[in-house]
Order: C-alpha cells, then sequence, then structure tokens
C-alpha cells in the first residue's frame, strides 16, 4: 500500500485503533493493487450495525471530524451514531485530512466487500480490509471518471504483466 501523506497513515490507523469495522476503497485500494499514486483523502465504506457506527461516531469525535458534506444533514450538526447507521454518503473533514466514508458504493455494502477484500499491512503493521481488485475495478468502471479510467488503464496494465 502507497505510504502517503502522514496524514493519511494516521487517520487509517486511527480508524483501525478505533476498532471500526471499515473496507479501504479508492486511492489507497489502487495502490495495494499496485499502482502507487497520489491521493487528497481516506476512502472507505463503512458497516452501518449499532456498535460500529458507536465507534465511528467516537473515532471521528477523537480526530475532531465536521461534516462537509452529507447525504441528509447530521441532526443538530452533531454526528451520531443512528445518523450514520441511516446510512449514505458522508465527506468528513478530520485533524489528519479527509474522510470520505459511504455505507454502500456500486451496489456492494460492508459486508460484501469484506467477504472478499484482502488484508494489507501498513509499515508499522497496522492491517487494513482493503477491496479486492474485481470489486475495485467494479467500481471504478460504474464511476467512469477521467482518474477511474486512468486508474483501470494502469491496474490492468499491471495484471498482464503478472500472467
Amino acid at each position: 500500500m502507497v505510504e502517503g501523506p502522514t496524514g493519511q497513515r494516521a487517520l487509517l490507523v486511527a480508524l483501525v485503533d478505533g476498532r471500526v469495522r471499515f473496507v479501504v476503497i479508492g486511492g489507497h485500494a489502487v495502490a495495494a493493487h499496485g499502482y502507487e499514486r497520489a491521493t487528497r483523502d481516506v476512502d472507505i465504506v463503512f458497516a452501518t450495525d449499532h456498535e460500529n457506527c458507536v465507534r465511528f461516531a467516537e473515532l471521528l469525535s477523537r480526530v475532531d471530524a465536521d461534516v462537509r458534506m452529507s447525504d441528509l444533514p447530521a441532526p443538530g450538526g452533531q454526528i451520531t451514531p443512528e445518523w450514520l447507521a441511516g446510512g449514505g454518503h458522508f465527506v468528513f473533514g478530520t485533524a489528519h485530512g479527509p474522510l470520505d466514508a459511504l455505507t454502500w458504493i456500486a451496489g456492494l455494502d460492508h459486508a460484501k466487500l469484506d467477504s472478499r477484500a484482502l488484508t494489507v499491512a501498513l509499515a508499522d503493521g497496522t492491517e487494513l480490509r482493503v477491496c479486492s481488485y474485481d470489486d475495485l475495478v467494479a467500481m471504478k468502471r460504474l464511476a467512469d471518471r477521467p482518474r477511474d479510467r486512468e486508474d483501470l488503464r494502469e491496474l490492468e496494465a499491471l495484471r498482464d504483466e503478472d500472467d
């Protein structure tokens, strides 16, 4: 996995240390599959069961998170487990940088992603669950933005080299 800016590493470690159940997607997942590139944020899909949302809300408080964008406004501006469990797409500013947190993407929720995810260790030994190659490709194809098309070209070229 790419060892990006300290803030992003710190955010990933904080999520793990906070016992939040999540799967890494986005640029860090692309790097885990062999194509290292810069990314401005950490992208995850998290589990929405009550216990996980309690841990996630507590972690967000510890990293001074504020809501930058969400499908539904936070009640009273507060990040609560119930609000997180309601699902959707959340963008947070944190002390460690931006966090893009989703409850599903491309028809894939945490359980589906996690069932096929791989475990990747950071340099300090912190283990992360990262979406599978096939799920990553499916997400990139569906999004079909210029960055996604570039990621797909690079990932497919790497796969061809391995064959």
